[in-house]
Parts: structure tokens; sequence; C-alpha cells
């Protein structure tokens, strides 16, 4: 059964559908469109680290890539093209699977929605 912060995020990410802009942090080398930033804005209280984290499988990337954040009970599993990545101990972020794509050769990064 779903939480009400797990449906209240999929109800704010079902907009997210293409991007209007890009964002820069100076900490990160890639931009990322409107529905990354909305979701690291929304997913319990702030998920700007998965930023940091998705830099990790980025900076090398040399082909387009599928970056899930599977989040359950309050840990999380982040996986690359399928292959599990990374455990996270603990997050708020809300129990789901949240898919992003990264695009290499213009360095962005995108909620599933906006490809």
């Amino acid at each position: 059964m779903k939480t009400s912060e797990q449906l209240k995020l999929e109800n704010i990410m079902e907009n997210c559908y293409g991007t209007e802009h890009y964002y820069k942090n100076i900490m990160i080398p890639f931009v990322y469109t409107d529905g990354v930033k909305t979701f690291v804005e929304n997913a319990g209280g702030g998920a700007f680290w998965f930023l940091t984290e998705c830099m990790a499988y980025t900076v090398k990337a040399k082909e387009f890539m599928g970056i899930t954040l599977r989040v359950k009970d309050g840990k999380g599993i982040i996986f690359v093209d399928d292959k599990e990545k990374k455990k996270i101990p603990y997050t708020d972020c809300p129990d789901g699977d949240w898919e992003f794509f990264y695009e290499p050769e213009s360095k962005v990064l995108m909620w599933r929605g906006e490809y």
C-alpha cells in the first residue's frame, strides 16, 4: 500500500514532462531539468544529495544511461542501467522507483517524463 507521501510525490511528478529550464549547480558537472529540480525539492524535505550521487556515475559517462533511485522503508538503492551501484542506508524520500535519464553529449540529467 502506498503512503500519502508517495502518492503526493507521484502526483507532483506526473506533471513533469518536457522542460522549460535547465539548472546548473557549481558543485556538479551537468545541468538538470525542471523535473529533476521538482523531484529534489519535494522528495522528503529535499533530496539534493541525489544530484551529488548522480555525479559519481555521470562524470565519465559515454552513453545514454538510466538512473533509478529505489526507496523502500527509509532505505534506498541507486541503480544505473539496472545494475545496483550504491545502497543508501537512510533517506526520507518516499517509497518508490524514481527513474531518471542522463544524456552525456549534452550533459543533462532528466526525469523519465522529460525524455
